[in-house]
Order: structure tokens, then C-alpha cells, then sequence
């Protein structure tokens, strides 16, 4: 088997097995007898599956795996792995993924002025603007639109950061880390555009998929430039 490049979220300040988090570039090794979940360096495939194992505030680090090698349905294993480069859980790209996921859901609740002024003030950052949105975006004018057009609300209101008053605690009590709020985004968008679908559950998990995987050329063309 050939190298392979997995994700690995880096969470404390040491690896789990008490190592020092090592330098990129830099080969580790396992003596050990390889076993899944028990013996090895683990890493997932899709980052998707790394942060059900490490969740979303860390560092995230796209690995090498060596040879040999276990490989599972989710993760996998090997004797050695190495840090190809890392980005932490608050880097700036992912608040962009973000807000492009955002904006395809955005005419279910924006009218077009109100667009054009959410774009003037992205181009601006113009204060009494932004006081005006954030009272305009938390209005009880909201409070009867339908649950998928909320959801879209939310999430746009999570990807640029706009306060909200009480009726969206949700919003207000945000995620930490910009990672966390990709990935709560992420839940919002796909449960927009299934919500209603005969097998939702199965549907929305194949959307966050999608948007992984779009996540992940990003990060890798962000980082690689490729």
C-alpha cells in the first residue's frame, strides 16, 4: 500500500498517548501491534468522520498515513504518521466555507433590499449599519416565516456573526471556533434543503457529506495551493 492523507484534530497539548505534538514534516512511529480504536495513529479519510471521533475545536491536521496500515469503514490506523500541515479550529476559511453555504440558501427569507444592504455593509463594515441589521434580522417580523426559511436565517446569521436579540438564543449562544460554526451552518443548510424529504435523515447526512468534501478542497487548495 502507498501513503494515504487522512485528517487527525489535535484537541490538548499533547497527542493521546501522552506524546508532544510533533513538527511537521516530522515521521511518527508505533512499535506496537496495530489495532483499531486500541494500538496505532489514527486518522479519518473525510474530515467529517475526524470530528465525530475529535470534535471541532482544535487543530486540524492534514497526515500522512504509512505503511502498514488498517483501514476502516470511518478511520484508520497505521505504524506511522506525519503532519503534512495544520490549521486551528478558528482559522479564518472556515468562516468563508461558511458563508458560501449560507448564501444558497439565502432567497428563501431575504428580500432583495435587504440583501443589497447585507452586501454594503460586508463592503463597508459600516457600524450604524450593522446596528440596523442586527435589529432588522432579529425582528418579530421573522417570527412567521416558515421553519426552513428560519433555518436559513439562522444560518446566515451564524456565518457573519450578526447578533440577535432573545427569540434566537441559538444564534447568540454561537459555537466556539470557526469550525464549529461551519459545521453548525453546515446542519442548518442540509436541513433546509431536506428537511421535507421522505428519508431526511439519510438525505441531510448525504448533504453534509457533499459539503465536506467541498470543504476539504478548499482547505487542501488553501493550504497547498492546488
Amino acid at each position: 500500500m502507498s501513503i494515504k492523507k487522512a485528517w487527525h484534530i489535535i484537541t490538548g497539548t499533547t497527542l493521546r498517548d501522552g506524546r508532544p505534538i510533533p513538527k511537521d514534516k516530522e515521521w511518527l512511529v508505533n512499535e506496537g501491534t496495530l489495532e483499531l480504536c486500541r494500538n496505532g495513529f489514527h486518522a479519518s479519510e473525510r474530515l467529517l468522520d475526524a470530528m465525530g471521533y475529535m470534535g471541532n475545536n482544535g487543530t486540524i491536521t492534514r497526515v500522512a498515513m504509512g505503511n502498514p496500515r488498517i483501514e476502516g469503514s470511518d478511520k484508520m490506523v497505521a505504524k506511522r504518521r506525519k503532519i503534512l500541515w495544520r490549521l486551528k479550529s478558528g482559522d479564518a476559511v472556515f468562516i468563508k466555507a461558511a458563508r458560501v453555504l449560507a448564501d444558497q440558501v439565502l432567497p428563501l427569507w431575504a428580500t432583495e433590499e435587504l440583501v443589497e444592504m447585507m452586501e454594503l455593509y460586508e463592503a463597508t463594515k459600516d457600524e450604524e449599519l450593522f446596528l440596523f441589521l442586527s435589529a432588522e434580522l432579529a425582528s418579530d417580523s421573522f417570527n412567521s416565516i416558515s421553519d426552513r426559511a428560519t433555518k436559513a436565517k439562522h444560518a446566515y446569521l451564524l456565518s457573519r456573526g450578526i447578533e440577535a436579540r432573545s427569540s434566537y438564543q441559538e444564534v447568540q449562544s454561537r459555537a466556539s471556533g470557526n469550525l464549529a460554526i461551519f459545521d453548525r451552518v453546515s446542519k442548518l443548510t442540509a436541513e433546509v434543503f431536506h428537511g421535507d424529504h421522505r428519508d431526511t435523515h439519510i438525505s441531510i447526512k448525504v448533504e453534509r457529506r457533499k459539503q465536506y468534501d467541498l470543504l476539504e478542497k478548499v482547505l487542501i487548495a488553501e493550504m497547498e495551493g492546488n
